[in-house]
């Protein structure tokens, strides 16, 4: 019990205090408590209550029966069985070896723990060509009863008005997960290793050379054009004219391979048009975006001009289910969005890229939720467990645990991670058979010179001792 004594019942520096003191007291599984305080004026007695659940303060009169402070909370639903919908949505919820996993399944565990019930797991199985079907039939099994729980993460909309909503207490990104472009760029690609200077200087070097060769030809063959006085120019002739010449050569040669290096460079990384990396240059495009029928509340409240421009650009599930896969823009929460671009049939093989990116301009953050069946007969109870478990910190442990581990799944999937001499291998035997030539033209060369020396003494001796 805490006695607060104020003219008014909470001021708003006493309201972050209590704020502050309940969560405290919920991350220790404390629950149902009130606050006593008195009116400086009146001198009677006031009790206020935290909901948790809402996360505000009610105040009764002290005569206030226990009932309506403190609403009934199940201890266990023993022998019950709670039939919960799940659909292979990661991270939130999906198969793993016939097993469910993901943070959804963890708090399903947690709730089977805590209440000692029996939960029947069913797959919504959701395809693209059955999943505005599916969503529609969701909807009905809540409304008459048959599911008790929608568990996968869901933008509540006004077409769900008629079901529970127990709110997750989280907050996802929304984004938007675009097809890359899969047009040639080589126009651009052509001309960008050099800047403006470079391509000026080669161009005056070439128009020069150009010039000159045009005279040289005129001269030897119009005698039109053949000056009256003869200028010589030994372009290739006399200690300048060779520093001249290589000078030239050298920096043609660095300009070609720089070309080289930097034309290789662009084809593979550049080859393609630039993919939009905003909202409006997205809109300019020619991408479409799939937006089922049940997104469309959601889409309008991200602004009139945003929902305007969507609207242009829509396709319905039907018409996408005639088109190929990566064709599209889709709408997902960041951590969805993040799965869906690393998915294996979204890479290309054949371009060695994935084909799909994450828009980085955001739409919107989004509160996530679950879905209630009308039936469900303990929602405040779920709700109460919902906010023990996130202000615990078991989700985040969860979430924590399971970034790791995909983080070092990857590494060993994707790189060994260090270089070894094996992979070293190939270039010593490179260097070794350089050097096992380079010893043999030596010794050859030598060998060769000592052979001539040798010959040219033998044969020489003889015709002196004859002349003598």
């Amino acid at each position: 019990m805490l006695v607060v004594e104020s003219s008014h019942l909470i001021t708003n520096t006493q309201e972050n205090l209590l704020e502050q003191l309940a969560v405290m007291l919920l991350r220790r599984g404390l629950l149902n408590y009130c606050l006593l305080h008195t009116h400086t004026i009146t001198n009677q007695l006031a009790l206020t209550t935290h909901d948790t659940i809402a996360n505000r303060f009610h105040s009764y009169d002290a005569n206030t029966p226990f009932e309506q402070l403190f609403p009934p909370v199940l201890r266990t639903l023993a022998g019950y069985k709670l039939h919960v919908l799940l659909s292979d949505n990661y991270p939130y919820a999906y198969l793993l070896s016939g097993v469910w996993e993901g943070m959804d399944a963890y708090i399903l565990t947690l709730a089977k723990d805590r209440f000692k019930c029996e939960i029947e797991l069913v797959n919504m199985a959701i395809t693209r060509h059955n999943a505005l079907h599916r969503m529609e039939l969701i909807r009905a099994q809540l409304e008459n009863g048959s599911i008790d729980i929608h568990m996968p993460r869901a933008h509540v909309s006004s077409a769900y008005v008629t079901v529970g909503v127990a709110p997750a207490y989280e907050w996802e990104s929304l984004v938007l997960v675009v097809p890359k472009s899969d047009l040639p760029n080589l126009t651009n690609i052509m001309l960008q290793p050099f800047s403006i200077e470079v391509w000026t200087m080669v161009l005056c070097y070439l128009l020069a050379k150009q010039t000159i060769k045009l005279i040289t030809f005129l001269g030897h063959h119009c005698k039109r054009f053949r000056p009256t006085k003869t200028f010589r120019c030994n372009w290739t002739f006399g200690s300048f004219g060779s520093l001249s010449t290589v000078a030239v050569e050298l920096v043609s040669f660095l300009l070609i391979e720089a070309y080289l290096a930097k034309i290789t460079e662009f084809l593979l990384y550049c080859r393609f048009r630039p993919d939009p990396q905003t909202l409006a240059e997205f809109f300019r495009s020619d991408i479409r975006v799939l937006i089922p029928e049940y997104m469309d509340p959601l889409v309008d409240t991200l602004g009139t001009e945003v929902a305007t421009n969507f609207a242009a650009k829509t396709v319905r599930p039907d018409e996408y289910a005639r088109m190929p896969a990566t064709c599209c823009a889709r709408i997902h929460t960041l951590p969805r969005a993040e799965y869906v671009v690393r998915m294996g049939k979204y890479f290309d093989a054949t371009l060695g890229r994935k084909q799909l990116y994450i828009l980085p301009e955001h739409l919107k953050i989004i509160p996530m939720s679950y879905l209630l069946g009308r039936h469900f007969a303990f929602k405040r109870s779920f709700q109460l467990f919902l906010v023990h478990v996130y202000e615990g910190g078991l989700v985040a442990q969860y979430v924590h645990s399971h970034l790791n581990e995909m983080a070092l799944m990857e590494r060993n999937f994707f790189t060994k991670g260090w270089l070894t001499l094996g992979d070293l291998l190939p270039l010593f035997v490179l260097i070794a058979a350089g050097w096992c030539c380079s010893l043999v033209a030596f010794l050859v060369e030598v060998f060769g010179v000592q052979f001539k020396r040798y010959w040219t003494r033998n044969r020489v001796q003889p015709v002196v001792a004859e002349s003598s």
